[in-house]
């Protein structure tokens, strides 16, 4: 395989101070004025083509890089963001940004952008108290370089696939959004209550409600065996992260305590406030499991007249939002509820049968993303397995070779 340093096949372009410019409203000359901030600008996703700012005139030489090159962090926090992206037009860069520019002929720019993506920028960066990337970091690198051509058929390949990708990734944010669009048509605006909907009553007149197992607890009494709990951080909105699942010593005793049913509702106790009563179902993930003290476990009471994925979705929506925030105790950065304020949040009653077709909705649209989710999985491991066997020069091997 052979390779080439990057510093051979491309031009570099460092940021320096922007000119004051105006707002960019589509101009279609001129120069961009990009800060990291822009690269984060919706339609940024992969290929820069706004700012907020734009010139009539360029800046610096060294820092006014052309159409088709491809930019990144070269300083602080941001570097660990790794983001890199192809400019549609001229921009000019601000300190922060670095471009690389490949050579007509020698370096395909798309066949650029995947190698870039196939490594983290900060394990290049130096280590000082404040990360820089810098052209000696970046120049030496040495870069898979087969003939034009088959860079070209290489970037095409993986540009289809991380197409693919993004549609499943679109489907299933859809498929998220349509089902916050039934929830509000079918129960209008619950923190209002526009619909008049029965709201006498609290969640703690409706489930139990209990803390789970603390862990450095004083070791109890009996044998102990190790079973795995649910933490804060298995706990997202609306969804289970079961990727990191621990365990913990624990009686049986305890694990009939704390022992997690089907339709159980689990909301986090607190820490940053996006963590406040952030919750999910537990539809029988793993064949046993208990809870941690930091999650609160939430158990209807036969006859409550509440469906439980309604009220994951209830507890959910601005109403439980606006609840929580005013109802926690709340220090610098660190906002937590109690037992108590839990049990005291109000509901809102619709009919059963309303909740339950709501339910049934969810369930299949859940499954639809379950779908996409499992082929996004499939695409992505495909995606990375292709990358990484043409960055090895695995692939145009046997293109070389099915030639002769």
């Amino acid at each position: 395989m052979r390779t080439y340093p990057l510093g051979d096949v491309s031009k570099f372009y460092a940021g320096a101070s922007l000119p004051i410019g105006e707002s960019f409203n589509g101009q279609p000359d001129g120069y961009l004025l990009v800060r990291v901030s822009d690269m984060s600008l919706p339609g940024n996703e992969r290929t820069l083509k706004k700012s907020q700012r734009w010139s009539a005139t360029p800046g610096a030489r060294s820092a006014t890089c052309p159409a088709g090159s491809l930019i990144f962090p070269k300083r602080g926090g941001a570097i660990g963001t790794n983001k890199k992206r192809i400019v549609e037009r001229p921009c000019i860069l601000d300190p922060n940004l670095m471009a690389v520019e490949p050579t007509p002929g020698q370096l395909d720019g798309d066949y650029l952008y995947h190698w870039f993506q196939s490594f983290d920028l900060s394990q290049i960066a130096n280590g000082s108290s404040i990360p820089q990337l810098n052209k000696k970091d970046l120049t030496p690198l040495r870069l898979p370089l087969p003939p034009i051509s088959m860079q070209r058929k290489i970037a095409e390949i993986l540009n289809h696939l991380d197409t693919l990708r993004a549609k499943r990734r679109e489907a299933i944010s859809l498929l998220e959004d349509l089902s916050q669009s039934i929830f509000r048509d079918m129960f209008g605006d619950v923190v209002k209550n526009d619909r008049g909907w029965d709201e006498h009553r609290t969640l703690g007149d409706a489930a139990f409600i209990v803390s789970g197992i603390t862990k450095g607890r004083r070791a109890p009494n009996g044998p102990l065996r190790s079973v795995p709990y649910m933490a804060v951080a298995n706990v997202q909105e609306r969804r289970l992260d079961l990727s990191a699942v621990k365990e913990i010593e624990a009686t049986a005793d305890e694990i009939d305590r704390y022992r997690l049913l089907e339709d159980d509702l689990l909301l986090t106790e607190g820490g940053d406030p996006d963590k406040l009563g952030r919750g999910t179902l537990w539809r029988n993930e793993l064949p046993e499991c208990i809870h941690q003290n930091h999650i609160f476990r939430v158990r209807l009471r036969e006859g409550s007249g509440i469906d439980p994925i309604f009220l994951n979705w209830l507890v959910a929506s601005n109403r439980g939002r606006s609840y929580f925030l005013r109802s926690a105790k709340q220090t610098t950065g660190i906002a937590s509820i109690n037992a108590t304020q839990l049990k005291n949040f109000p509901l809102l009653i619709p009919p059963i049968k309303l909740q339950q077709d709501f339910g049934a909705r969810i369930r299949h649209l859940e499954q639809c993303k379950s779908s996409h989710g499992e082929h996004l999985s499939q695409l992505d491991a495909l995606f990375a397995s292709i990358r990484h066997r043409a960055f090895r020069g695995e692939l145009w091997s046997i293109q070389a070779a099915s030639a002769t």
